[in-house]
């Protein structure tokens, strides 16, 4: 008799984690790579050449590179409007001109760059927008809180090496993946405080282990004896970090988080970026549709395919 079939718990901390074990595997090979351009880049060749005891690199790379990221974004990005309404045309040129002036503000131009420079050797670079609240009231990892704006929009770029998509999304259509997952080191000190996250109690900064290497980017893996990354260990432990994996779900319209050490989640809510649609009551007079104030569930969300993040290809 055959086995009965049962539909997997996406609730469940088990469910989460086989999937981040699943990206951790699938990055691997990726990061080698990347990892290896780098080198090139930055002239780090551990070969000798025999019979001569100073060499003078000269790289065709590195001019290659920054030329292709001048050429590609050098100047702000751009927006601009249409208006198809008749005698809107003055609100279209007032639209856009806010439109830009925001994306000066944000500072997007430098994420942009840097998010072409990781497409360049990772394949895909990545920028997440969001909300940054107003006060103390910081997202998350909280040290970058003073380069944003606050109650204002952002923009920021994140490691390619950082993000794990769903390995069966079509490369050139982001909305149909279920998931991407963020994996983010936060300051133990401030984690624990923030009453966004639950079972605080049990979140301690992250141990980085030798298994770890060839997931914090910073040589080839298994490279043995590289201060540089021995350097990021000790910065990591030395300040207290705590690495939290960010899923968002985007089929169950659900954000969570998990924190190493901590056997549940420490975030499980609905998406904050799910559409909601203003309650309206008929004007008794005229009929026309007067806002409440409050708010109930739409379609979809509020961000392009369901996700905060855009691809950089």
């Amino acid at each position: 008799m055959a086995e009965e079939s049962r539909l997997a718990d996406t609730s469940t901390p088990k469910y989460w984690r086989r999937a981040i074990d699943i990206g951790k595997d699938a990055r691997k090979e990726r990061v080698k790579n990347s990892n290896r351009l780098l080198q090139r880049y930055d002239l780090d060749y551990k070969d000798a050449i025999k019979g001569l005891d100073r060499v003078v690199r000269v790289s065709r790379f590195y001019p290659t590179v920054r030329a292709i990221i001048a050429s590609t974004s050098f100047h702000y990005p751009r927006v601009f409007l249409r208006v198809e309404d008749d005698g809107a045309e003055l609100s279209s040129t007032l639209l856009e001109k806010v439109a830009n002036d925001c994306i000066q503000m944000m500072g997007v131009k430098e994420h942009v760059q840097q998010a072409i420079f990781d497409a360049l050797f990772y394949g895909v670079g990545w920028l997440k927008i969001g909300y940054n609240p107003v006060g103390d009231d910081s997202i998350a990892p909280y040290v970058s809180n003073d380069s944003m704006r606050d109650d204002f929009p952002y923009v920021r770029r994140i490691p390619a090496q950082n993000l794990i998509t769903d390995p069966i999304t079509p490369p050139h259509i982001l909305g149909e993946g279920r998931y991407i997952i963020e994996e983010q080191w936060l300051p133990w000190e401030f984690l624990r405080k923030d009453e966004r996250y639950k079972n605080r109690r049990q979140i301690r900064p992250t141990s980085i282990s030798d298994d770890d290497t060839d997931l914090l980017r910073i040589k080839i893996p298994g490279e043995e004896g590289d201060e540089e990354l021995q350097s990021f260990k000790d910065s990591i432990e030395h300040g207290q970090m705590v690495r939290v994996w960010e899923i968002h779900d985007r089929l169950h319209r659900k954000l969570y988080a998990m924190a190493d050490g901590v056997d549940g989640f420490i975030r499980d809510e609905p998406h904050p970026f799910l559409r909601q649609e203003a309650v309206t009551i008929p004007d008794p007079i005229t009929g026309e549709p007067l806002m409440t104030g409050d708010f109930e569930d739409g379609q979809g969300y509020l961000v392009s395919e369901g996700f905060q993040y855009i691809p950089i290809k």
